[in-house]
Order: C-alpha cells, then sequence, then structure tokens
C-alpha cells in the first residue's frame, strides 16, 4: 500500500475506531446491569419483591399521571394566555413563568415544609398578624405533597415547549381561523390542540424523566417509589448486587419506551413555520385582571414566595455563620461544573463529526442512559467499578485513586448527560450541511483545518447556547454527586441536602439561594438571546 494511501487510511479508521471505543466505554455499565438480570435470586429480592415492589411501582405510575395532568393545566392554561391574549404584564410572565425550573424540586420540598409547618414563617405571620391559627394546612409528607412539588417546579418544562411552539407555527392558523369567523373555544378545539399535542407529549415526557430520576424530594417526603426499593437495597439491606438487580429491570423497559417515542415521532417538527408571532387578543377590564391574578398566583406560589423565604432564612444565617464558607462551595462547584461541561462538549463534537456522514444508533444509546434515574447511573457506575477491581488488570491503589479523585463523579456526568452534548453538535453540524467541506477539499485544505477555521465558528453560537443548557441540569444534579462524589468534597445541591437532613434549614438557605441565583442568572441569558433574539424577524 503507497505510503499517501496508508496515511488517508489511518486518518479514516483511526478516529471511527476511537470513537466506537469512547462509546463502548460509557455503555459498558449498562451491560452488567441488565445481565445482572439473569442472576440466581436472592433472600432480599424476594423480601423486596413481596413487601415493596408492587406498592412501589404503583405509587410511581399514580405519581406520573397526577403530575402530568396538573402540569397540562397550568402549562397549557398559560401558554395560550400569554401567547394568544395580551393583558398587564402578559409578556413579562413568557419569561417569569420559567423561572420555577430554577429552582430544584428537592429545594421545594424543602422550602415548603417551612411554608406549611405551624411554626413556619408563613403560619406564624399569618397568627400573628390576624390571629387566624394554622391557616395553611397541609400534610406536605404525602403522596399528594409530592404531586404538589413536582407540579410546582416542573410544569415550565411543558410551558417552554409550548411557548416556543405557538410562537413558531401558529400565527397564521389563528389568523386564519379569527378571519373565518370561528371563536376562541373552537380555535382552541380544533386547531391548537390537535396540532400541539405531540409538543404536549414531548414536554410530558421530559417531565416525567424527570420525576423518575428524582431521589430528593421522594426520599425526603418519604414517597415510596421504584427507586426508594433500590435505595432500600442499596443501603438499607447493603446489597448492590440487588440494587443492581433491580436497576436492570428498568433497562429493557426504558429502551421500549424509547424505541416506541421514536417510531411515533413525538418530536417531528411540523413542515410549516410562522413568519411571525399570533397577534394577540387584548383582554380589557375584568379579563385582564383575572389572567394578570392567575399567572400571579402562579408565579407567586412556584418561584417568588420560595425566593423570599430562603432569602429571609439566608439573612439569619449569614449574620450567625460567615458566606466564606458558602462561597467556596459555589467555587468549587463552578470548577466541576465548568470540567465537566467542557469534556462534554468535546465528546460530543467529536462524536457528532464522525457521526454527520450517517446515521448511527448513537443517539438511542445515549437517550437510554439519560432516560434512566440518576440512582441507576450510580449503582452501574460502582457495579462496574468494584467488578474492574475484582478483575485485578489495573495496579494496585489505581482503582482507589479513582475514587478518591472525581473521575467516577465526571465520568457518571458524561454518561449521563452525554446525549445532551452529542444532539446539540450533530444539530449544529446539520444545520451548516458538508457544502463547506467539499468546497474547502477542491482548494487543498484538510478536513480538520476547515472545521477549525469555518465550521466551528458558525457552529460556535448553538454550542454555547447547548452548553449553558448542559451547565443548569449539572448544577441541580443531586444523586450522583451525592453518591459518587469523594469524601469530604460538597456542591451547593449536596451542601443543601446535607444541611436539611441533618434538621439545619437555615444553614442550608445560602447555598440554595446562591444555586438558584447562578441558575437563574443564566436562564434569563438563554431566553433574552433565545426567544427575543429573532423575535418581529422574518423567517
Amino acid at each position: 500500500m503507497p505510503y499517501n494511501s496508508k496515511i488517508h487510511f489511518i486518518k479514516q479508521v483511526i478516529p471511527k475506531i476511537l470513537s466506537l471505543f469512547l462509546v463502548g466505554i460509557l455503555f459498558y455499565p449498562i451491560i452488567p446491569l441488565f445481565l445482572s438480570i439473569f442472576t440466581p435470586t436472592s433472600k432480599n429480592f424476594e423480601h423486596i419483591i413481596n413487601l415493596f415492589i408492587i406498592d412501589h411501582t404503583v405509587t410511581t405510575v399514580l405519581l406520573l399521571l397526577f403530575v402530568a395532568l396538573f402540569s397540562f393545566l397550568i402549562a397549557f392554561s398559560t401558554s395560550i394566555l400569554v401567547s394568544f391574549y395580551q393583558f398587564p404584564f402578559s409578556d413579562h410572565f413568557k419569561f417569569l413563568l420559567i423561572l420555577p425550573l430554577t429552582i430544584p424540586t428537592y429545594f421545594g420540598a424543602y422550602i415548603y415544609d417551612k411554608v406549611f409547618d405551624y411554626s413556619g414563617i408563613v403560619n406564624s405571620s399569618i397568627r400573628n398578624t390576624f390571629h387566624i391559627d394554622h391557616l395553611l394546612s397541609f400534610d406536605l409528607f404525602s403522596f399528594w405533597g409530592g404531586v404538589f412539588i413536582f407540579t410546582l417546579f416542573l410544569f415550565p418544562y411543558l410551558f417552554i415547549v409550548l411557548l416556543s411552539f405557538f410562537k413558531k407555527h401558529m400565527a397564521e392558523l389563528i389568523e386564519v381561523s379569527r378571519t373565518l369567523g370561528a371563536s376562541p373555544v373552537k380555535i382552541l378545539s380544533f386547531v391548537i390542540l390537535p396540532l400541539a399535542k405531540l409538543s404536549i407529549l414531548s414536554g410530558l415526557t421530559m417531565i416525567t424523566m424527570e420525576i423518575i430520576n428524582d431521589f430528593g424530594v421522594t426520599s425526603y417526603l418519604g414517597i415510596q417509589t421504584f427507586s426508594a426499593s433500590i435505595f432500600k437495597a442499596w443501603f438499607g439491606l447493603n446489597d448492590i448486587a440487588l440494587a443492581s438487580k433491580l436497576a436492570g429491570y428498568l433497562v429493557p423497559i426504558i429502551f421500549l419506551l424509547l424505541v416506541l417515542g421514536k417510531k411515533y415521532s413525538l418530536n417531528k417538527p411540523l413542515s410549516f413555520v410562522s413568519n411571525h408571532e399570533p397577534s394577540p387578543i387584548l383582554l380589557r377590564g375584568g379579563l385582564g385582571l383575572l389572567a394578570t391574578g392567575f399567572c400571579s398566583i402562579i408565579f407567586i406560589i412556584s418561584y417568588l414566595l420560595p425566593v423570599l423565604i430562603l432569602g429571609y432564612y439566608s439573612y439569619f444565617a449569614f449574620l450567625e455563620y460567615p458566606i466564606w464558607g458558602t462561597l467556596a462551595v459555589m467555587f468549587q462547584t463552578i470548577f466541576l461544573i465548568f470540567i465537566t461541561t467542557f469534556i462534554l462538549l468535546v465528546l460530543g463534537l467529536f462524536l457528532a463529526y464522525q457521526s454527520r456522514h450517517r446515521s448511527s444508533i448513537y443517539t438511542e444509546l445515549f437517550s437510554l442512559q439519560y432516560a434512566l434515574p440518576s440512582i441507576i447511573i450510580a449503582v452501574a457506575i460502582l457495579n462496574a467499578y468494584f467488578q474492574l477491581e475484582s478483575w485485578n488488570i489495573f495496579p494496585i491503589g489505581t482503582t482507589t485513586s479513582l475514587q478518591n479523585l472525581f473521575i467516577l463523579l465526571i465520568f457518571a456526568y458524561v454518561m449521563r448527560f452525554m446525549i445532551l452534548s452529542y444532539n446539540m453538535s450533530l444539530g449544529a453540524f446539520k444545520k451548516i450541511g458538508l457544502s463547506y467541506q467539499e468546497i474547502s477539499q477542491t482548494l487543498g485544505y484538510t478536513k480538520f483545518q476547515t472545521f477549525l477555521k469555518i465550521e466551528l465558528p458558525l457552529i460556535l453560537p448553538a454550542l454555547l447556547i447547548g452548553s449553558t443548557i448542559i451547565m443548569i441540569d449539572l448544577f441541580k444534579e443531586l444523586p450522583l454527586t451525592l453518591f459518587l462524589s469523594p469524601f469530604n468534597f460538597e456542591t451547593l445541591s449536596t451542601s443543601t441536602h446535607n444541611y436539611v437532613v441533618n434538621e439545619m434549614f437555615t444553614e442550608s438557605t445560602p447555598s440554595a439561594l446562591v444555586l438558584i441565583f447562578i441558575i437563574g442568572l443564566v436562564t434569563w441569558g438563554l431566553f433574552k438571546y433565545g426567544y427575543y433574539s429573532n423575535k418581529g424577524k422574518k423567517s
């Protein structure tokens, strides 16, 4: 083989082998998890199956259904109001109703425990001011408490999807329907709902994935979900093999759901795109005030009240404790998040670049990892870690150092959030196409030179927005950080959690407030340069 042909062969084959190797490493922990289904059962397994699994599974399904229902009612009604009607502060509510997403659900559970508590600030203020005894009485530590918390802080997922859908696809159809004399009820029933159903399902899918992935809310409120069975096996019975076996049963179920979702194209976009936003109908007088009041109530109970309570308790925490401890945790959190985001960005770009010329199964594999609850990812990684340790393939002390460093935690982050980075990079490459490479090759430039000098600058804005979204998810991630972080290392989320479980709510509030502020700032930037960046432009 001539020398030039060998060089060309190496350039073509080595990147493909490397990409397959990377995907294999990222997917490897799932394989023994799935194979654990076929291992012999133990007494602990029979104990979990007989006493917990059925009740926990039923509770999980009911929780998903009720949260989906209430999230739909709130998100659909508010998105309709702010998209198609004009009333006081309607434009502001497009952003304000996204803000509850900046509060992690487990933070919401901690805060509302204080709201409904007899001695909490809200009930105490009502008692002292109006002499009404315990006006806000609600058992938060119950199934319905979980439904309340999840609905309150997860409905913005659907709100964002609907807001974007209405902006891009509904203007002309709404105006034509109005011209033909259709009433608002008919437009809603025969135009908006049928066309928005796929977007609704897509948003609700994100909400259900967040609930399945949850650990903080269900453990704090004592709601027994399927993840609780895994947690009982892992920590209650100290049986990681059993935890792996239980987690393994979820792998084929979630994979089947992903296949069905792709088959029926829940995220398939509509073929028409609107050139402008819908012309809003002015709501006058009482109707306008009613719309403003409804959106205000949702905003107050889902964002403003929790933030005010955090600010109130943080004031007393800062009086008693120095701020330097919170700042130190903040900086090490940001450091960890930036390193992980950079690794995700580089790997996502590399894998997307290798698969941009052809279809691949990477999306399905990474989607499966993202759909799995974080506690299952943690079990899978620890299971693989102990397996490697038992094989003695590394020098003595190497696996121990892996556990002490951030390698396991960063690997877990990359494994879980790889789909976000990969899809972001692949989507950016698809938008610019292959024409730049073809033209550059005729001019004598290599593919790598073309990527660095032409393609990377073009896709950089999309990469920055996508990386910001990844950072938001990383900031809010609790289970992986809690189970896999090195000893004596804390992030803002784990610091808040550890204080709360030790009944030190006041001490937990500075970390929570700083985290919400950071995520809120990032969310504001995304909304400003995403939703409003092309406002008024013609497509």
